[in-house]
């Protein structure tokens, strides 16, 4: 066999997509049994936290549930702040005290609960959890070492503490869980929680491979502490790999070893693992949403550390390795063309692939890449949150790209548009001189009147921009007036963008001299702009906007955490906003935005005071107005004001109050211009009628919402949280025994649930599994079965795909568990129809898919020749799972031919002898009570005598074991205790 270390040649290998991912998902390790619980953690991993928060809360706060249930909740609340902690560390505005605050206290909480918990059945998950956690700290102490030269060295100290923390609960967990399964006989190891303990095994060994990877490259380059970490890390990483090379963890183990032989300047054999990554595994199927994406991040990974490492390794020795990048590159266009266009890590590979080519002096391909890479990240500046990241990124290399080709002599034409790109991209990194002189070569480079108008204005404004941020204002000012000028040469339609930026001149001008007459002028121009241009987008009201623009900017920095800095940015928005004046046709809206800044800064009851005036104002039949535009602020400004009241009651949990302030909402707000605040609001509604348990309510308003915005992306959402509220009142239906009541709210349930999956883009096949299992509990059997069999095709399609079909492998034991458990209840859904033929069929199409396989296994089974070698032999090619084989008898007794009846005989005797162990199981003697009918149903009376006696002889023997007493619900189990006793 292929040693781990030797990279893999470039053929496909099948790739066990179903386990994808997991990797990109909080693994758990098995199945939580409290749907409360498992709804709040999905909330979490769709970032709805404050959802998720209360839900948890609601789980610890219930004294009904059992100690361990409300343990699941204090885990929960450790796992939503891990969550919260993850996000805070990406944000590019992260501080390091808030983060590593949200760190330790999510570190207190999972610590609280081992402590606290030390049987519960989630503790190794927990430990788990908490490996993750510190894996992520260490991370981000790393990280901010570079950041932070003056602390470098304590913030590398605490991120290997990290790391070390982190290698020890990898072990242990992986220890505990291998130990376990050492001990499970191989019946147990079928078991769907057994084999997700293996896959949580491998993770955790994963893991900890990269931990030590993490910690050797903390160390300084050359030192024997850098080496040896990173050896110990390839050693771990090429174990792993060889056992695990065709899943998703082994794929990411090849990147890793990339990376770690490029930590050891090894680059030869760095980059034949980095394309190992690239090239050797199948492209998943584009339909195959989840799976598609955290594959193709994993290869564009690959594709981007290869081309940034070649891109740093340029020429070594006769050897370029840009040659190689562009190489693959290539190759990246063939198979991911459309989805690198479209990823994170394929814009980074792109600006990569750029880089090398500006290296090899291609410039014109260098610039057309950076440049492609920048409109695309604009155009996805909306949809993502690293669209913006990637332009400005793409702006700064075409600065490079520009400045290189002049330097080298080389005669390329710039259009202004791609000059105006790099100038943007200096401007991004704050560089304010390179910035402002690649502006203004876009202003030399534009010649007609169109590109003045497209280019050098704009050019223009940013200089202006520039200079006034270094507080250069008397340099802003003839920026400025430039601005001015232009506009009058090549558009006088554009007057009014010329007196605005007129009013910036004289305010950079008045910054500059701080002289009386200049702010004069200063007034003049703002007043003669506000007057002259009364329709122009920035005359309604220069503060109202300016405010506007400070909440924009205080939302920004309070999602990057940063709340000392968004405290201040708003309470400028505040001193703006208050000085709106009551003339203003936006006053009622700016006094609707100063409740929104108190609300967000927590100020609920100064907020809903403000928001009461604004109610209070707006109704007020002495502020009628004919002035159409005047009216439509006002309207504006009372759904602002009640959507944020809304939400005032919603935090201060006042779901009375909550429902009283919207009650005539669709009324009050019929005016089309505030239609986008009617969605939110009706959701909160929605929201508060749940909580005060209102379920009919809550589905009048559910249905409301439908009607009235029927694309808001808030209604599969509310159908989630209706079907759960809808669940869980038909489990205490249940737990009342009142039937009725159960019946028509699980059906509610089913529904609204089903409604959420076609609102999905890709149906898994565990919503399908979960819709028709609903459906076949309220014995809707024709809606049931469609649910199911959908549920099938999908699993069955992934069982076909596995190259791997031997029993130990986790993923196939997994789908061969849940194919089982639809089969039976499709098989129960024909049978309760009556539709024996069918069912015959459907056994045996699942059981002997070969043809000519079936007919030789027919005729043994009648012949009850069972004990040949031949039918062992074929029935070891096929699928032998029990219940398949039960519910094959079962239909064979129930179509009463001689012919098939001696089937089912010789069926229920290769069940009954195959595994001893199976008299412990309630199967074991239904298997011996169908035998009893069916010799019965033949007339055989030694055969009918045969099985009583053995059922009497067996229960003696075992004295029942308690099976049939626990299972005495069942008729046919109170008809063996007869038999038996």
């Amino acid at each position: 066999m292929r040693r781990a270390d030797q990279p893999r040649p470039r053929w496909p290998r099948a790739v066990l997509f179903g386990l994808a991912i997991l990797v990109a998902l909080p693994a758990v390790a098995e199945a939580a049994r409290d749907d409360d619980f498992d709804f709040a953690e999905g909330l979490v991993r769709l970032k709805y936290y404050d959802l998720a928060k209360e839900q948890f809360e609601r789980i610890i706060g219930d004294t009904g549930r059992s100690g361990a249930e409300r343990a699941n909740g204090e885990l929960g609340l450790a796992l939503l702040l891990k969550a919260q902690a993850a996000d805070m560390m990406l944000s590019p505005k992260s501080e390091t005290d808030a983060t590593l605050a949200l760190f330790d206290e999510a570190e207190t909480r999972f610590d609280k609960f081992l402590s606290n918990n030390p049987s519960h059945p989630k503790r190794t998950d927990a430990r788990f959890e908490v490996g993750l956690l510190l894996q992520a700290k260490g991370t981000f102490l790393s990280g901010r070492a570079d950041k932070e030269p003056d602390k470098a060295e304590s913030l590398k100290s605490a991120a290997e503490g990290a790391f070390d923390q982190a290698v020890d609960l990898f072990k242990g967990v992986a220890d505990a869980l291998e130990e376990r399964l050492d001990d499970m006989s191989t019946a147990d190891l079928e078991n769907p929680r057994a084999q997700m303990m293996e896959w949580n095994s491998k993770r955790a060994r994963f893991y900890e491979s990269v931990c030590h990877y993490n910690k050797g490259i903390l160390y300084e380059e050359g030192g024997a502490e850098r080496e040896g970490t990173l050896k110990n890390a390839i050693e771990l990483l090429t174990d792993f790999v060889w056992d695990n090379e065709d899943n998703i963890l082994g794929a990411y183990a090849y990147l890793y070893l990339g990376l770690a032989k490029k930590a050891l300047n090894l680059p030869d054999e760095a980059i034949e693992f980095l394309k190992v990554v690239c090239t050797s595994y199948p492209v998943p199927d584009p339909n195959d949403v989840a799976n598609f994406a955290t594959w193709t991040d994993l290869y564009l990974q690959g594709y981007y550390k290869l081309a940034e490492y070649c891109a740093e390794l340029a020429v070594i020795g006769d050897k370029d390795y840009r040659d190689i990048a562009i190489t693959e590159l290539r190759e990246m266009d063939k198979v991911l063309a459309a989805a690198c266009w479209e990823r994170k890590f394929g814009h980074l590979a792109l600006l990569q692939f750029a880089r090398c080519y500006m290296g090899l002096g291609e410039y014109d391909k260098a610039m057309d890449l950076a440049t492609r890479v920048s409109l695309k990240g604009e155009e996805l500046a909306t949809s993502t949150e690293w669209g913006p990241a990637t332009a400005y990124t793409a702006n700064r290399l075409l600065t490079e790209i520009i400045a290189e080709a002049k330097a080298a002599g080389k005669d390329i034409i710039v259009p202004p548009d791609v000059m105006l790109k790099a100038a943007l991209g200096k401007m991004a990194t704050r560089e304010w001189g390179h910035a402002i002189g690649s502006f203004q070569g876009v202003v030399q480079a534009s010649k007609t009147p169109e590109e003045v108008k497209e280019y050098a204005i704009p050019a223009w404004m940013k200089i202006g921009e520039c200079y006034y941020r270094q507080e250069k204002f008397l340099e802003a000012f003839f920026a400025y007036d430039s601005v001015v000028k232009s506009y009058r040469k090549v558009d006088k339609q554009l007057a009014g963008d010329a007196a605005y930026y007129r009013y910036r001149a004289a305010t950079a001008l008045y910054a500059a001299t701080r002289d009386a007459e200049d702010e004069k002028l200063k007034k003049k121009a703002r007043s003669s702009f506000a007057g002259e241009f009364p329709k122009h987008p920035r005359s309604i009201d220069l503060q109202y906007y300016e405010g506007a623009d400070y909440i924009v900017d205080g939302d920004a920095l309070m999602a990057a955490k940063e709340t000392g800095r968004a405290t201040d940015t708003y309470n400028l928005a505040l001193d703006r906003l208050k000085g709106v004046k009551k003339s203003s046709i936006l006053f009622s809206k700016a006094k609707a935005r100063i409740g929104e800044i108190y609300y967000k800064l927590g100020k609920y009851a100064e907020a809903q005071k403000m928001f009461d005036w604004v109610e209070k104002h707006v109704a007020d039949p002495d502020n009628v107005t004919t002035d159409r535009e005047r009216t439509a602020n006002r309207l504006q400004a009372r759904a602002l004001g009640t959507y944020y009241s809304a939400l005032c009651y919603m935090k201060q949990k006042r779901w009375d109050k909550l429902l009283a302030r919207i009650k005539d909402y669709e009324t009050i707000f019929a005016d089309e211009n505030v239609k986008n605040f009617h969605s939110p609001v009706r959701f909160e509604r929605i929201r508060a009628l749940l909580k005060m348990n209102n379920l009919k309510d809550a589905e009048t308003e559910y249905l409301a919402l439908q009607a009235a915005d029927p694309e808001s992306s808030r209604i599969p959402l509310a159908a989630y949280l209706l079907g759960m509220a809808f669940f869980d009142s038909s489990e205490d239906a249940l737990t009342a025994k009142n039937q009725d009541l159960w019946k028509e709210h699980l059906t509610k349930a089913a529904d609204y649930f089903a409604f959420y999956v076609t609102g999905m883009t890709a149906p898994k096949s565990e919503d399908y599994e979960s819709i028709g299992i609903w459906r076949y509990k309220l014995n809707d059997l024709e809606r049931a079965a469609p649910n199911l069999n959908k549920a099938l095709e999908m699993l069955t399609a992934k069982l076909d795909a596995l190259e791997d079909k031997r029993p130990e492998n986790p993923e196939f034991r997994a789908l061969t568990k849940k194919i089982e458990g639809i089969t039976v209840m499709l098989s129960e859904i024909l049978l309760k129809s009556g539709k024996f033929a069918e069912a015959k069929k459907f056994f045996e199409d699942l059981l002997i898919p070969n043809a000519d396989a079936r007919e030789r296994v027919m005729t043994l089974l009648k012949q009850q020749e069972h004990t040949r070698p031949e039918f062992k032999e074929l029935m070891g090619k096929i699928r032998r799972v029990p219940s398949f084989m039960e519910g094959y008898a079962r239909v064979l007794h129930q179509l009463g031919g001689l012919d098939d009846c001696l089937r089912a005989l010789t069926l229920l005797r290769v069940l009954s002898t195959a595994d001893k162990s199976n008299m412990y199981q309630p199967d074991w003697w239904e298997w011996q009570y169908l035998t009893f009918q069916v010799w019965l149903e033949l007339g055989v009376n030694h055969g009918v005598q045969q099985a009583l006696d053995n059922i009497k002889a067996k229960y003696q023997e075992y004295d029942g074991l308690g099976v049939l007493e626990r299972s005495g619900r069942k008729p046919e189990f109170l008809k063996i205790k007869q038999m038996a006793r």
